[in-house]
């Protein structure tokens, strides 16, 4: 692990190396699943709590009401993870930043060379029109670290592509 994680990252005024410049940055998407699944689903569920405790029982129909009620609070708290996330990539290194704290860092030198299908796998998260949105994972082969961008579009996609040839 980098010495720099958890330190704070608020550029220009903090977090940049001597000579650093940020060459890009993007807030972190939200993928399709987590939407649908922390909204639409306790949502609709609740509709389907009334029957429950009639057909199964008071305490069945309980213990369903609460785990939705889990379920939404961890859902939420996803959300507002994923809000609070944002990716850098500077002119020596690519980092997930959270709440202005560094969470990952990969640094471009280890990924100079090497073919993007040496570093990079990624899949889709949605389509929205036009847009294909997708969710990049990254390995560090040196460090070991890993970085996963969520709800990227294509272009993002072609930049982390050729972050071989930019280290």
């Amino acid at each position: 692990m980098s010495s720099n994680r958890w330190r704070e990252f608020r550029p220009p005024e903090k977090g940049l190396n001597e000579g650093e410049t940020v060459e890009w940055s993007q807030k972190a998407g939200v993928e399709f699943n987590l939407i649908f699944c922390g909204s639409c689903l306790p949502l609709a569920s609740f509709f389907f709590a009334f029957p429950i405790i009639f057909f199964l029982g008071q305490q069945v129909g309980t213990a369903v009401l609460v785990a939705l009620g889990v379920m939404i609070v961890y859902y939420f708290g996803q959300m507002i993870r994923r809000k609070m996330t944002k990716y850098f990539l500077t002119s020596e290194r690519l980092l997930e930043v959270r709440g202005g704290i560094i969470e990952a860092e990969i640094p471009l030198v280890n990924l100079r060379g090497l073919d993007s299908a040496d570093f990079l796998t990624t899949s889709l998260s949605h389509d929205d029109g036009p847009y294909n949105y997708y969710n990049i994972d990254i390995a560090d082969p040196v460090q070991g670290t890993n970085l996963r961008m969520t709800a990227m579009r294509e272009d993002v996609l072609e930049i982390v592509r050729g972050l071989g040839d930019l280290g």
